[in-house]
């Protein structure tokens, strides 16, 4: 689990931000969204970003998704670039050094890693860990920038030989980090290795509003029937009418006119592969509808993906991935939740999430103002909100942050927000436009 994330100059982001998921003295509705995976230790299950267009929310989403990247899919070669930007908006930061803190706990044991780094390097790097309740340092990473060469150094609780230190500092060039290099390299340091295990496996990739979901759940809906009986399970429950899903296989022959159109846009991998085969897979995706008359008779039937509804494939796909949440303890991301959703169809969504879950977390960013009329699906420390500053910086802050003058026990949220009492609203400028009759 996630315990606090930090942000300093990374897209609109230039001062330090920090969100947190540790939970407030608040006793609200902790049967549901608070978990404690090491004890004393309480997080929250849920982040729920509010903020106008382009005020930096989707930056938080996207820096996680980079951090991952960082550590698990490391470049290959020193002149590559690290593929993000500093804030760009003044002249002294894109000169700067970005930094990403991120406190998490990977199998019961606290950890606390801090990455600094340009477009071209990672100047420093530390990751400590408590495995006996204490933190001690797990590594330490510098790098010489004229030599282009890195410094590693491990702390005294690691077992580690000299040569399989050697090893990873070795791989270590300057624009990769030490975990990405242990991914890389021929060691066994257990400590690194639930570290590594946990960006590969707990941290899920970021889901945006044109993430292929409808292609992700359904490969694992054809590969495992539990998965696909607990997709069908949360779809039910969604008012949709839909009882059943189908994956259907078919193998299409090509003839050497379309294998020459494909030629231009596949790979030459696959392109030989077809060469051999002259035939494609198709996968056509059923679902079944029940139905009842006025007289209450139950009839099925199937629909193609095609004529459902851009909403219906949406959820379909949120299935999928609420059900591995649900059954793994995993961190996901997910920009824009409300795409294609109903207002309560969304809501309902997260209750499933927050009811079902154990240690796993989710934080979405919504523009869906509903939520924040219904108490029964908030804590004020689980919203939190962006504000775009006159200088192009974005300032972060939670609902949790604000006192009883501002927002009190059982007063509206969405009224305070509305009001502009809690900022993060944007400001538009008057209706009419003035045409130049010159």
């Amino acid at each position: 689990m996630i315990i606090d994330f930090s942000v300093s100059n990374f897209g609109p982001i230039r001062e330090e931000q920090v969100i947190s998921f540790e939970a407030t003295a608040d006793d609200s509705l902790n049967d549901y969204y608070v978990a404690e995976p090491i004890p004393g230790l309480k997080l929250l299950k849920l982040l729920i970003i509010y903020g106008p267009n382009a005020s930096g929310k989707s930056t938080f989403l996207k820096a996680l998704e980079f951090l991952k990247d960082l550590n698990i899919y490391p470049v290959k070669a020193k002149f590559e670039s690290l593929d993000f930007e500093p804030f760009l908006f003044d002249s002294k930061s894109k000169k700067k050094t970005s930094i990403l803190k991120m406190g998490f706990v990977a199998n019961k044991v606290r950890h606390s890693y801090e990455v600094e780094f340009t477009k071209n390097y990672i100047l420093k790097e530390k990751l400590q860990y408590a495995p006996k309740g204490r933190m001690a340092d797990l590594y330490l990473r510098e790098t010489d920038i004229e030599n282009q060469l890195s410094k590693v150094s491990f702390g005294s609780t690691v077992k580690a030989s000299a040569k399989d230190i050697d090893l990873i500092e070795g791989n270590t060039i300057w624009n990769t980090t030490v975990i990405g290099a242990f991914n890389k390299t021929n060691v066994n340091i257990p400590e690194l290795q639930q570290v590594f295990h946990w960006f590969r496996e707990t941290l899920m990739g970021e889901i945006e509003p044109g993430t292929d979901l409808l292609g992700w759940t359904t490969k694992r809906v054809d590969e495992n029937v539990s998965f696909k009986e607990s997709v069908i399970e949360i779809i039910k429950k969604a008012d949709i009418q839909i009882s059943g899903v189908d994956v259907n296989k078919k193998e299409r022959k090509l003839d050497n006119e379309m294998i020459s159109r494909l030629s231009s846009i596949l790979p030459p991998d696959e392109m030989n592969d077809l060469s051999t085969t002259k035939s494609i897979k198709t996968i056509d995706l059923i679902f079944k509808h029940l139905v009842r008359d006025k007289k209450g008779k139950e009839s099925t039937h199937s629909l193609p993906r095609e004529q459902e509804s851009r909403g219906t494939l949406r959820y379909y796909g949120l299935s999928g991935i609420l059900s591995t949440i649900i059954k793994e303890n995993k961190v996901v991301s997910i920009d824009e939740l409300e795409t294609s959703l109903h207002p309560d169809l969304m809501k309902h969504f997260l209750l499933m999430f927050l009811a079902n879950s154990g240690q796993s977390q989710m934080v979405i960013t919504t523009h869906n103002l509903f939520l924040l009329e219904d108490r029964e699906i908030l804590r004020n420390d689980a919203i939190w909100f962006t504000q775009k500053k006159d200088d192009g910086t974005t300032d972060l802050y939670s609902l949790s942050d604000f006192d009883t003058s501002t927002i009190r026990k059982n007063s509206s949220i969405i009224n305070s927000y509305k009001t502009g009492k809690l900022g993060a609203k944007p400001e538009l400028g008057n209706i009419f436009i003035t045409e130049d009759n010159g």
